[in-house]
C-alpha cells in the first residue's frame, strides 16, 4: 500500500466568510421591488409638484404685476403731480394707492404663495433627485452595487418619509403603481415589507 496522502484542510477566509453572509451586499427581488416601487412614486410626486410649482408662480403674477403698476403711479402722483393738481388731492391719492397696495401684499402673504412656490421647488427637486439615485443603482448589476441592500432601502425610506412630511398637503387624488393619494399617502398595503408613511 502507498502512502497515505495528508488532506489538507481548506481554511475560510475572512473575506469569504463575509461574501457568503452578505450575498451580493443583501440585495434581493423584493428589496429591489420596493425600491421600484419606492422610484415610481418619487417620479409621479415630482411630477405633482412641479406643476403646483408652475401654478403658484401663474398665481404670483396676478398679486406681482398690480403691485409694480400701482408702486410706480404712486410715485409718479407724489412727484410729478403738484404742479397740476392739488397737494391735499395728491396726498390723499397717495394714501389710498398705498392703501391698496398693503392690501394686495397682505392677501399674498396670507395665503401664502411665495413660501408655497419655495416649498414645491425644493419638494420637486429631491423627489427628482432620489429618483434618479434609485435609478442609478438599480441599473447596475448586483455585484456592481457599491452599497448594502438593506442599509440603503433603510436610507431611502428614511428620507421619503422626511421628504413626504415636509412637502405641502396633497389636495388633489394621484394614483400609480406605488400609491393612491387621497389627501394623504400611504404605501400600498399589498407589500407587508413596507411601512405606512401616512394614514389618512
Amino acid at each position: 500500500m502507498g502512502p497515505k496522502k495528508n488532506a489538507t484542510p481548506q481554511i475560510q477566509t475572512k473575506e469569504d466568510t463575509q461574501s457568503d453572509e452578505t450575498d451580493d451586499q443583501d440585495w434581493s427581488a423584493d428589496v429591489e421591488d420596493i425600491l421600484e416601487r419606492i422610484h415610481d412614486n418619487s417620479n409621479v410626486m415630482s411630477k405633482y409638484h412641479k406643476r403646483n410649482y408652475l401654478s403658484l408662480k401663474g398665481t404670483l403674477v396676478y398679486f406681482r404685476i398690480p403691485l409694480i403698476i400701482l408702486g410706480g403711479l404712486n410715485s409718479v402722483f407724489a412727484v410729478g403731480m403738484t404742479r397740476y393738481i392739488e397737494q391735499p388731492i395728491v396726498s390723499l391719492l397717495n394714501c389710498l394707492l398705498s392703501l391698496v397696495c398693503a392690501i394686495i401684499t397682505s392677501v399674498e402673504l396670507f395665503l401664502g404663495i411665495q413660501s408655497g412656490m419655495e416649498k414645491e421647488l425644493i419638494s420637486q427637486r429631491e423627489y427628482y433627485l432620489m429618483a434618479v439615485d434609485i435609478q442609478s443603482v438599480l441599473s447596475l448589476e448586483r455585484h456592481h452595487r457599491s452599497v448594502n441592500g438593506k442599509r440603503y432601502l433603510d436610507k431611502i425610506l428614511s428620507d421619503y418619509n422626511k421628504l413626504f412630511s415636509d412637502s405641502e398637503v396633497i389636495t388633489t387624488t394621484l394614483q400609480d403603481k406605488l400609491v393612491v393619494v387621497e389627501g394623504g399617502l400611504t404605501i400600498n398595503p399589498k407589500s407587508e415589507k413596507i411601512p405606512v408613511i401616512l394614514e389618512t
